[in-house]
């Protein structure tokens, strides 16, 4: 790989990093994530774009974390199985297993707290997650046009990877 092959990767890493860093961010400063729809009944300035607590934030950045560690796991442990093919496997099962901790973990931390109440609990972690899991199966051709791209762009194989160093 060229010198200038390895800028334009470095350089792609930190475009895609830097959108996911504001995207986490942002997502925490409008923290609301169970929104109601009120189709007869309009509110329209009760329903808190800013803020919860501390605990309600605290409680999605411990779940995103852990759910990431799964994640990335996960995913690892299936492209060794698969050798690097079969995109969609490792991306699709991996993502259904940390967002199901991820659901479980922030609705355990906030029913704890008492943000939510407990009889919501049930609803609300089989919403989020079949929501969540079909966001997954949505963005796996996305991910497969990405992956094309980068192997086109930069000339690589099958589980070939970039060593950004």
């Amino acid at each position: 790989m060229t010198l200038n092959d390895k800028l334009a990767a470095q350089r792609i890493y930190l475009v895609l990093g830097s959108l996911f860093i504001t995207s986490l961010v942002v997502s925490n400063l409008i923290f609301q994530k169970f929104f109601y729809w009120y189709p007869f009944h309009l509110e329209i300035f009760g329903t808190k774009l800013f803020g919860n607590t501390a605990i309600a934030v605290f409680a999605s950045m411990l779940a995103y974390l852990f759910a990431q560690f799964i994640d990335i796991h996960i995913y690892h442990f299936w492209k060794r199985v698969t050798k690097g093919k079969h995109l969609w496997i490792r991306n699709n099962f991996s993502t259904f297993s940390s967002q199901f901790v991820d659901t479980l973990t922030i609705l355990l931390l906030l029913c704890s707290f008492k943000i939510i109440e407990w009889n919501k609990f049930e609803g609300l972690l089989v919403s989020g997650f079949i929501f969540k899991a079909l966001i997954a199966l949505c963005d796996t051709p996305f991910l497969y046009l990405g992956v094309y791209l980068f192997r086109k762009r930069f000339n690589l194989k099958v589980n070939e990877e970039i060593n950004l160093l």
